[in-house]
């Protein structure tokens, strides 16, 4: 099989995405094969890495003896191979290769084999879903496995835009002390977007005026890449805005260029707590791996007790294995939350805006909430018909309603009303149950991390995982918006969420 170029809508040889075509070298450009013999899976990873403009240099195999051969004609960074194949299995790579990490993927309800994987010496697992949402777990598992090819011989690689000669210059003094910091300097949008195709950069540092537009263009591009804004006196909010939007730090420039002074150690800072978020995030992952695997394996045994597999069991029996798999299944819930708010804190989760309808949002969700029908609830829109659309992330917009909405299902006697409005220049939804109400005193607490508040209720004894509050007040602070709740005891409660229109409209630095 060839690499595919039929699967996407431009043609490529070897895919290069986000560079140049041919077989011309990119400089510190990522090389991964993908072995996977199902079209859609390829296609899809292929339209991830386009949306995101990764700078992935991508082979496709679609099977173990295509992808042997291309290891022996390519040098790789990373191999990426899904489990099942049709020549054997993805493991079976590993004993092909020598010194390339190997990333397995596996479908859902596989951790069991994915568990297998890593002991047979491949450097991660990912396991797949019908949203496509785990193409953002690999690239982070990507990222993470070769931070340490980025930073080569104690160098760090740093793009500086800025359009002015004599701040350029000036920058240039300030790091001349520093012999370990690499510059590379753009004067334009246009030029920066260039740079990111060539080189993968440590750090960058971005004027916000620039004469193709401001820096905000360029805060998409880097997702993984920490970003330092600098911007004049007077253009503070800008650089606020831009803190919010995912930037390590930002500099204010000031008449006595005393800002200069501050550059290598903003630098050193930013630097150190990016090494301390991987310590983190590999910590994370290492612990979530390693729990992962052993509660499959306690799900896959207790199902077969459940199922008679091991024999007839008593209603006592049956209860006790019951209690040990809805356990057995939170603390899997809870594992998941833990990622996903990590995710989000460390700036890995920042936001893919589209211009989306909330209504049709809600709409989806309220006829998809597993929560209303179990526990007879019946749900209700209000307010909605002349709601503007917003410029916000389709799949984090979904997480948060679907949280909030879950959530008063389970506290609500009999009703769930979701209401829409505009405020201002952001509009407003408030999702409202007719439970017994949070008290005063316990309210401030709601949106901590693993807060359980004993709020009665009709289906009383459900176990959340005490951070699906902490989840939604995440994914409102990186639209810039407000969250907060209303309620008294006996009264019910609102949780209200407030959402900006459209951002996209530019401060000038």
């Amino acid at each position: 099989m060839s690499d595919r170029a039929e699967l996407v809508e431009a043609p490529f040889d070897e895919l290069r995405v986000n560079g140049t075509k041919g077989n011309t070298p990119m400089s510190d450009t990522i090389r991964l094969l993908y072995i996977e013999d199902d079209t859609v899976d390829q296609k899809s990873f292929v339209k991830y890495i386009r949306t995101n403009k990764l700078s992935y240099e991508l082979f496709l195999a679609s099977s173990l003896a295509e992808g042997s051969q291309k290891t022996k004609e390519n040098k790789f960074d990373l191999i990426v191979a899904d489990y099942n194949l049709p020549d054997g299995t993805g493991l079976d790579i590993v004993k092909q290769v020598n010194k390339i990490p190997i990333i397995i993927l596996t479908g859902e309800g596989e951790e069991i084999v994915a568990g297998k994987a890593l002991k047979h010496g491949i450097a991660d697992y990912v396991i797949k879903n019908t949203k496509g949402t785990h193409w953002e777990s690999l690239v982070s598992s990507i990222n993470g496995i070769l931070q340490s090819r980025v930073v080569s011989n104690g160098e760090i690689k740093i793009l500086i835009v800025e359009d002015d000669k004599l701040d350029q210059k000036a920058i240039a003094r300030a790091l001349d002390a520093h012999p370990q910091y690499r510059q590379t300097f753009a004067g334009t949008i246009k030029e920066a977007k260039e740079k990111l195709e060539e080189t993968q950069f440590n750090l960058a540092f971005l004027d916000a005026s620039l004469p193709d537009g401001t820096s905000a263009e360029l805060f998409p591009l880097f997702k993984n890449i920490p970003f330092i804004v600098v911007t004049g006196a007077g253009s503070e909010e800008f650089a606020i805005r831009a803190y919010h939007e995912g930037a390590a730090d930002y500099l204010i420039k000031d008449v006595d260029n005393f800002y200069l002074k501050l550059i290598p150690w903003t630098i050193a800072k930013t630097m150190k707590q990016r090494e301390i978020q991987n310590l983190k995030e590999g910590f994370i992952s290492t612990v979530s791996h390693e729990m992962r695997t052993p509660l499959a394996i306690l799900d896959a045994g207790l199902a077969n007790f459940k199922d008679g597999l091991y024999g007839k069991l008593t209603e006592l029996q049956n209860k006790a294995i019951q209690t040990v798999y809805n356990n057995s299944k939170r603390l899997a819930r809870i594992i998941n939350d833990i990622l996903d708010l990590s995710r989000l804190e460390s700036g890995r989760g920042r936001t893919n805006r589209t211009m989306i309808s909330i209504h049709e949002i809600v709409q989806k969700i309220i006829n998809e909430c597993v929560e209303a029908k179990a526990n007879r609830v019946c749900l209700r829109m209000e307010a909605f018909k002349d709601l503007p659309k917003i410029w916000g992330d389709e799949e984090m917009i979904e997480r948060l309603l679907t949280n909030l909405l879950s959530n008063a299902c389970r506290f609500a006697k009999r009703e769930v009303i979701v209401k829409g409005g505009v405020l201002g220049e952001g509009i407003q939804i408030s999702v409202i149950d007719d439970g017994a109400g949070i008290p005063a005193e316990e309210q401030s607490r709601l949106f901590n991390k693993f807060e359980q508040l004993h709020r009665p209720k009709g289906g009383a004894g459900y176990k959340g995982t005490g951070l699906g509050l902490a989840i939604c007040k995440e994914i409102v602070n990186l639209h810039e918006g407000q969250i907060g709740v209303e309620s008294s005891e006996g009264s019910g409660a609102r949780f209200w969420f407030i959402l900006p229109k459209d951002l996209r409209k530019e401060s000038k630095g």
